[in-house]
Protein backbone atom coordinates (compact mmCIF):
# COMPACT_ATOMS: atom_id res chain seq x y z
CA UNK A 1 0.00 0.00 0.00
CA UNK A 2 1.26 3.61 -0.72
CA UNK A 3 2.19 5.80 1.63
CA UNK A 4 1.35 9.39 1.36
CA UNK A 5 2.55 12.28 4.28
CA UNK A 6 -0.23 14.98 4.70
CA UNK A 7 1.80 17.66 5.41
CA UNK A 8 -0.05 20.77 6.75
CA UNK A 9 0.17 23.39 9.52
CA UNK A 10 -0.14 23.00 13.04
CA UNK A 11 -3.15 24.90 13.26
CA UNK A 12 -4.82 24.31 9.81
CA UNK A 13 -7.10 26.44 7.94
CA UNK A 14 -10.60 24.80 7.74
CA UNK A 15 -10.23 24.26 4.17
CA UNK A 16 -7.31 22.08 4.51
CA UNK A 17 -8.70 20.71 7.94
CA UNK A 18 -11.98 19.29 5.68
CA UNK A 19 -10.17 18.04 2.70
CA UNK A 20 -7.50 15.84 4.72
CA UNK A 21 -10.37 14.55 7.13
CA UNK A 22 -11.94 13.48 3.87
CA UNK A 23 -9.32 11.84 2.55
CA UNK A 24 -8.18 10.07 5.30
CA UNK A 25 -11.88 8.58 5.54
CA UNK A 26 -12.74 8.07 2.40
CA UNK A 27 -9.22 6.38 1.09
CA UNK A 28 -7.87 4.83 4.00
CA UNK A 29 -8.65 1.22 2.63
CA UNK A 30 -6.08 2.42 -1.10
CA UNK A 31 -3.64 4.26 0.64
CA UNK A 32 -1.70 4.54 3.79
CA UNK A 33 -1.66 8.25 5.01
CA UNK A 34 0.79 9.76 7.14
CA UNK A 35 -0.48 13.69 9.15
CA UNK A 36 2.80 15.47 9.95
CA UNK A 37 2.29 19.01 11.03
CA UNK A 38 4.59 22.02 11.53
CA UNK A 39 5.00 23.72 14.22
CA UNK A 40 5.95 26.82 15.37
CA UNK A 41 9.41 28.86 13.63
CA UNK A 42 11.10 28.09 16.44
CA UNK A 43 14.41 26.67 15.62
CA UNK A 44 14.47 23.50 17.85
CA UNK A 45 10.80 22.58 16.40
CA UNK A 46 11.69 23.31 12.66
CA UNK A 47 14.94 21.09 13.40
CA UNK A 48 12.39 18.15 14.61
CA UNK A 49 10.13 19.00 11.99
CA UNK A 50 12.80 18.70 9.12
CA UNK A 51 14.54 15.14 10.74
CA UNK A 52 10.33 13.69 11.20
CA UNK A 53 9.99 14.59 7.49
CA UNK A 54 12.93 12.95 5.99
CA UNK A 55 12.99 10.21 7.68
CA UNK A 56 9.39 9.68 6.95
CA UNK A 57 9.68 10.43 3.20
CA UNK A 58 12.11 7.44 2.86
CA UNK A 59 9.61 4.91 2.93
CA UNK A 60 6.69 6.84 1.97
CA UNK A 61 6.05 7.53 -2.03
CA UNK A 62 4.63 11.21 -2.08
CA UNK A 63 4.19 14.28 0.30
CA UNK A 64 1.06 16.03 0.24
CA UNK A 65 2.28 19.86 0.81
CA UNK A 66 -0.71 22.22 1.81
CA UNK A 67 -0.08 25.47 2.00
CA UNK A 68 3.83 27.76 1.61
CA UNK A 69 5.42 26.58 4.78
CA UNK A 70 4.79 23.18 3.97
CA UNK A 71 6.03 23.06 0.38
CA UNK A 72 9.13 25.13 1.56
CA UNK A 73 9.67 21.83 4.64
CA UNK A 74 8.85 19.69 1.76
CA UNK A 75 11.38 20.54 -1.08
CA UNK A 76 13.81 20.44 1.47
CA UNK A 77 13.65 17.59 3.56
CA UNK A 78 11.31 14.96 1.86
CA UNK A 79 12.87 12.56 -0.64
CA UNK A 80 9.68 11.83 -2.38
CA UNK A 81 7.53 13.33 -5.46
CA UNK A 82 5.56 16.30 -4.07
CA UNK A 83 1.97 17.96 -4.21
CA UNK A 84 1.62 21.22 -3.09
CA UNK A 85 -2.08 22.72 -2.78
CA UNK A 86 -2.27 26.39 -2.60
CA UNK A 87 -4.22 27.91 0.57
CA UNK A 88 -5.72 31.59 -0.19
CA UNK A 89 -3.33 33.62 2.47
CA UNK A 90 -0.10 32.07 0.70
CA UNK A 91 2.45 34.92 -0.18
CA UNK A 92 2.93 35.28 -3.61
CA UNK A 93 6.82 34.84 -3.38
CA UNK A 94 5.25 30.99 -3.06
CA UNK A 95 4.72 31.00 -6.91
CA UNK A 96 8.50 31.61 -6.75
CA UNK A 97 9.70 28.91 -4.87
CA UNK A 98 6.77 26.57 -6.57
CA UNK A 99 8.62 27.86 -10.17
CA UNK A 100 11.84 26.79 -8.93
CA UNK A 101 11.59 23.61 -7.19
CA UNK A 102 9.08 22.09 -10.11
CA UNK A 103 12.43 22.46 -12.28
CA UNK A 104 14.70 20.47 -9.86
CA UNK A 105 11.98 18.08 -7.96
CA UNK A 106 8.99 16.02 -8.99
CA UNK A 107 6.15 18.54 -8.22
CA UNK A 108 2.49 19.07 -9.04
CA UNK A 109 0.36 21.96 -8.20
CA UNK A 110 -2.89 20.61 -7.15
CA UNK A 111 -5.37 24.07 -6.18
CA UNK A 112 -8.39 23.69 -5.25
CA UNK A 113 -9.96 26.86 -6.77
CA UNK A 114 -10.31 28.43 -10.45
CA UNK A 115 -8.21 31.43 -9.36
CA UNK A 116 -5.54 29.51 -7.55
CA UNK A 117 -4.99 27.10 -10.73
CA UNK A 118 -4.86 30.43 -12.96
CA UNK A 119 -2.35 32.04 -10.68
CA UNK A 120 -0.02 29.55 -10.64
CA UNK A 121 0.11 29.04 -14.76
CA UNK A 122 0.28 32.95 -15.06
CA UNK A 123 3.08 32.69 -12.44
CA UNK A 124 4.77 30.74 -14.27
CA UNK A 125 4.48 27.06 -13.36
CA UNK A 126 3.95 24.79 -16.68
CA UNK A 127 0.40 24.00 -17.10
CA UNK A 128 1.61 20.41 -17.56
CA UNK A 129 2.32 20.43 -13.86
CA UNK A 130 -0.89 22.30 -12.62
CA UNK A 131 -4.38 20.52 -11.84
CA UNK A 132 -7.63 21.86 -10.39
CA UNK A 133 -9.96 19.94 -8.41
CA UNK A 134 -12.26 22.00 -6.66
CA UNK A 135 -13.10 20.56 -2.68
CA UNK A 136 -16.44 18.97 -2.06
CA UNK A 137 -19.21 18.90 0.26
CA UNK A 138 -20.61 16.17 2.35
CA UNK A 139 -24.47 16.22 3.46
CA UNK A 140 -25.53 17.96 5.86
CA UNK A 141 -28.14 18.87 8.11
CA UNK A 142 -30.68 21.99 7.21
CA UNK A 143 -29.34 25.02 9.14
CA UNK A 144 -32.78 25.80 10.84
CA UNK A 145 -32.89 28.28 13.20
CA UNK A 146 -31.91 27.13 16.86
CA UNK A 147 -33.20 29.11 19.34
CA UNK A 148 -31.31 27.38 22.14
CA UNK A 149 -28.04 28.12 20.55
CA UNK A 150 -28.37 31.56 19.56
CA UNK A 151 -29.64 32.14 23.34
CA UNK A 152 -25.94 30.60 24.51
CA UNK A 153 -24.30 33.14 22.19
CA UNK A 154 -26.05 36.16 24.09
CA UNK A 155 -28.53 36.37 21.07
CA UNK A 156 -33.03 36.51 20.58
CA UNK A 157 -35.23 35.82 18.07
CA UNK A 158 -35.69 39.49 17.16
CA UNK A 159 -31.66 39.79 16.36
CA UNK A 160 -31.16 39.55 11.98
CA UNK A 161 -28.00 37.13 12.47
CA UNK A 162 -24.92 38.11 10.25
CA UNK A 163 -22.89 35.47 9.47
CA UNK A 164 -18.95 36.30 8.74
CA UNK A 165 -18.37 33.23 6.48
CA UNK A 166 -15.19 31.40 7.05
CA UNK A 167 -12.33 32.25 9.36
CA UNK A 168 -10.66 35.50 10.09
CA UNK A 169 -7.89 35.11 8.44
CA UNK A 170 -6.04 37.90 5.49
CA UNK A 171 -7.61 36.88 2.22
CA UNK A 172 -11.40 36.70 4.35
CA UNK A 173 -11.61 40.43 5.20
CA UNK A 174 -14.05 40.47 7.89
CA UNK A 175 -12.85 44.38 8.95
CA UNK A 176 -15.15 44.78 5.93
CA UNK A 177 -18.11 42.89 6.98
CA UNK A 178 -17.40 44.39 10.50
CA UNK A 179 -18.46 48.07 8.68
CA UNK A 180 -21.13 46.65 6.96
CA UNK A 181 -23.21 45.06 9.77
CA UNK A 182 -22.36 48.34 11.63
CA UNK A 183 -24.00 50.59 9.07
CA UNK A 184 -26.65 48.28 9.30
CA UNK A 185 -27.09 48.42 13.07
CA UNK A 186 -26.74 51.55 12.83
CA UNK A 187 -30.13 52.08 11.10
CA UNK A 188 -31.87 49.18 12.87
CA UNK A 189 -30.28 47.53 16.52
CA UNK A 190 -31.42 44.20 15.34
CA UNK A 191 -28.61 43.69 13.13
CA UNK A 192 -25.66 41.47 14.59
CA UNK A 193 -22.25 40.16 13.29
CA UNK A 194 -21.50 36.36 14.19
CA UNK A 195 -18.12 35.34 13.52
CA UNK A 196 -16.48 31.73 14.48
CA UNK A 197 -13.84 33.33 16.31
CA UNK A 198 -10.90 31.64 14.34
CA UNK A 199 -8.09 33.16 12.27
CA UNK A 200 -5.07 35.58 12.57
CA UNK A 201 -6.96 38.57 12.42
CA UNK A 202 -9.70 37.94 15.28
CA UNK A 203 -7.32 39.83 17.47
CA UNK A 204 -7.49 42.91 15.08
CA UNK A 205 -11.54 42.82 14.65
CA UNK A 206 -12.09 42.78 18.36
CA UNK A 207 -9.69 45.63 18.60
CA UNK A 208 -11.77 47.52 16.15
CA UNK A 209 -14.68 46.24 18.18
CA UNK A 210 -13.14 48.37 21.34
CA UNK A 211 -12.61 51.26 19.14
CA UNK A 212 -16.16 52.21 17.79
CA UNK A 213 -17.82 50.21 20.69
CA UNK A 214 -19.06 47.92 19.25
CA UNK A 215 -21.91 45.65 20.86
CA UNK A 216 -23.38 43.71 18.33
CA UNK A 217 -20.06 41.35 17.64
CA UNK A 218 -20.40 37.92 18.95
CA UNK A 219 -17.81 35.67 18.82
CA UNK A 220 -18.89 32.13 18.57
CA UNK A 221 -15.72 30.32 20.07
CA UNK A 222 -15.29 32.98 22.70
CA UNK A 223 -18.81 32.43 24.09
CA UNK A 224 -18.64 28.41 23.68
CA UNK A 225 -15.22 27.33 23.45
CA UNK A 226 -12.67 26.77 21.47
CA UNK A 227 -13.55 23.60 20.49
CA UNK A 228 -16.70 24.78 18.83
CA UNK A 229 -16.77 23.50 15.39
CA UNK A 230 -17.48 26.14 12.29
CA UNK A 231 -20.58 24.04 10.86
CA UNK A 232 -22.28 23.95 14.28
CA UNK A 233 -22.80 27.64 14.59
CA UNK A 234 -24.87 27.86 11.01
CA UNK A 235 -27.90 27.41 12.93
CA UNK A 236 -27.45 30.42 14.96
CA UNK A 237 -27.35 32.97 11.48
CA UNK A 238 -30.44 34.53 9.31
CA UNK A 239 -27.54 35.23 6.39
CA UNK A 240 -24.10 34.86 5.64
CA UNK A 241 -21.55 37.73 4.45
CA UNK A 242 -18.91 36.68 2.10
CA UNK A 243 -16.51 39.02 1.59
CA UNK A 244 -13.28 37.71 -0.07
CA UNK A 245 -12.30 39.78 -2.90
CA UNK A 246 -9.46 38.19 -4.43
CA UNK A 247 -9.04 35.13 -3.09
CA UNK A 248 -11.00 32.76 -1.40
CA UNK A 249 -11.66 29.47 0.66
CA UNK A 250 -14.29 27.61 -0.81
CA UNK A 251 -15.35 25.15 1.69
CA UNK A 252 -16.93 27.79 4.41
CA UNK A 253 -19.11 29.39 1.53
CA UNK A 254 -20.16 25.54 0.27
CA UNK A 255 -20.74 24.62 3.88
CA UNK A 256 -23.14 27.43 4.19
CA UNK A 257 -25.16 26.89 0.82
CA UNK A 258 -25.20 23.04 1.92
CA UNK A 259 -26.91 24.41 4.87
CA UNK A 260 -29.38 26.17 3.53
CA UNK A 261 -27.95 29.92 4.17
CA UNK A 262 -28.45 32.76 1.93
CA UNK A 263 -26.03 34.32 0.67
CA UNK A 264 -24.49 37.73 0.21
CA UNK A 265 -21.09 37.86 -1.87
CA UNK A 266 -18.76 40.81 -3.90
CA UNK A 267 -19.31 39.71 -7.65
CA UNK A 268 -15.28 38.63 -7.73
CA UNK A 269 -13.94 36.26 -10.17
CA UNK A 270 -13.03 34.52 -6.85
CA UNK A 271 -17.16 34.16 -5.54
CA UNK A 272 -18.46 34.06 -8.89
CA UNK A 273 -16.82 31.04 -9.13
CA UNK A 274 -19.02 29.15 -6.92
CA UNK A 275 -22.04 31.83 -7.09
CA UNK A 276 -24.49 33.33 -9.35
CA UNK A 277 -26.28 36.29 -8.75
CA UNK A 278 -29.82 36.26 -8.39
CA UNK A 279 -29.63 32.13 -8.04
CA UNK A 280 -27.56 30.90 -5.08
CA UNK A 281 -26.74 34.29 -3.66
CA UNK A 282 -27.17 38.36 -4.26
CA UNK A 283 -24.07 39.52 -5.27
CA UNK A 284 -22.90 43.06 -4.25
CA UNK A 285 -20.31 45.57 -7.04
CA UNK A 286 -17.69 47.12 -5.86
CA UNK A 287 -16.12 45.41 -2.94
CA UNK A 288 -17.29 48.23 -0.47
CA UNK A 289 -18.89 48.07 2.91
CA UNK A 290 -21.83 50.50 2.09
CA UNK A 291 -22.41 48.13 -1.28
CA UNK A 292 -22.48 45.10 1.18
CA UNK A 293 -24.67 46.87 3.75
CA UNK A 294 -27.26 47.16 0.82
CA UNK A 295 -27.14 43.93 -0.61
CA UNK A 296 -28.23 42.74 3.17
CA UNK A 297 -30.95 44.87 3.30
CA UNK A 298 -32.50 44.04 0.23
CA UNK A 299 -32.12 40.28 0.89
CA UNK A 300 -33.50 40.95 4.53
CA UNK A 301 -36.54 42.57 3.16
CA UNK A 302 -37.55 40.02 0.85
CA UNK A 303 -38.01 36.94 2.11
CA UNK A 304 -39.10 35.15 -0.95
CA UNK A 305 -36.12 36.20 -2.49
CA UNK A 306 -34.01 34.33 0.83
CA UNK A 307 -35.92 31.31 0.69
CA UNK A 308 -35.22 30.70 -3.16
CA UNK A 309 -31.47 31.63 -2.92
CA UNK A 310 -31.41 29.37 -0.39
CA UNK A 311 -32.95 26.09 -1.67
CA UNK A 312 -30.99 26.98 -5.01
CA UNK A 313 -27.45 27.09 -3.17
CA UNK A 314 -28.29 23.77 -1.46
CA UNK A 315 -29.25 21.97 -4.21
CA UNK A 316 -26.35 23.29 -5.98
CA UNK A 317 -23.91 22.49 -3.55
CA UNK A 318 -24.33 18.77 -3.58
CA UNK A 319 -25.24 18.50 -7.20
CA UNK A 320 -21.81 20.69 -8.47
CA UNK A 321 -19.43 19.99 -4.83
CA UNK A 322 -20.50 16.93 -3.89
CA UNK A 323 -17.79 15.48 -1.94
CA UNK A 324 -17.25 12.31 -4.27
CA UNK A 325 -15.83 14.34 -7.27
CA UNK A 326 -13.40 15.47 -4.84
CA UNK A 327 -12.68 12.17 -3.83
CA UNK A 328 -12.39 11.06 -7.34
CA UNK A 329 -10.09 13.29 -8.58
CA UNK A 330 -7.48 13.00 -5.48
CA UNK A 331 -7.22 9.11 -6.25
CA UNK A 332 -6.57 9.63 -9.91
CA UNK A 333 -3.68 12.49 -8.84
CA UNK A 334 -2.43 10.23 -5.78
CA UNK A 335 -2.54 6.51 -8.48
CA UNK A 336 -0.50 8.88 -11.34
CA UNK A 337 2.11 10.36 -8.85
CA UNK A 338 3.11 7.21 -6.88
CA UNK A 339 2.92 5.21 -10.39
CA UNK A 340 5.49 7.47 -11.55
CA UNK A 341 7.49 7.97 -8.43
CA UNK A 342 8.04 3.96 -9.08
CA UNK A 343 10.59 3.69 -11.29
CA UNK A 344 12.36 6.86 -10.00
CA UNK A 345 12.54 4.99 -6.58
CA UNK A 346 14.05 1.84 -8.34
CA UNK A 347 16.09 3.81 -10.79
CA UNK A 348 18.12 5.43 -8.19
CA UNK A 349 17.96 2.37 -5.23
CA UNK A 350 15.39 3.63 -3.68
CA UNK A 351 13.74 7.37 -2.99
CA UNK A 352 14.11 10.27 -4.94
CA UNK A 353 17.25 12.20 -4.15
CA UNK A 354 16.39 15.57 -2.19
Amino acid sequence: MERIILLTEHSPDLQTLRCTEQLRSSLAQEFQFISQEIASASWTRVLSCYSSLRANSRSAQLVHAWGYRALRLATIAAECPIIYTPLPDDPLKALTWARTAVIRRSLRVVSLSTGEDRLAITGGIPESSCTLTRPGIRTARLATRDTALRRKLGLNDDHIVVLAVGESLAHADHILALHAVTMLNYMNPRFAMLIWGRGSEVAAIHRMQLAWGVRHLVDARAMLGRDTQYETILPAADMALVTASARLSITPVLACMAAGLPIVAPATYAASEVLEDHHTALLYGDVHPRRAAQRMLSLWEDQPLRRRLADQARAEAYEVFPVSKFIAAMREIYSTATRQAAPMAQSTGGAQPA
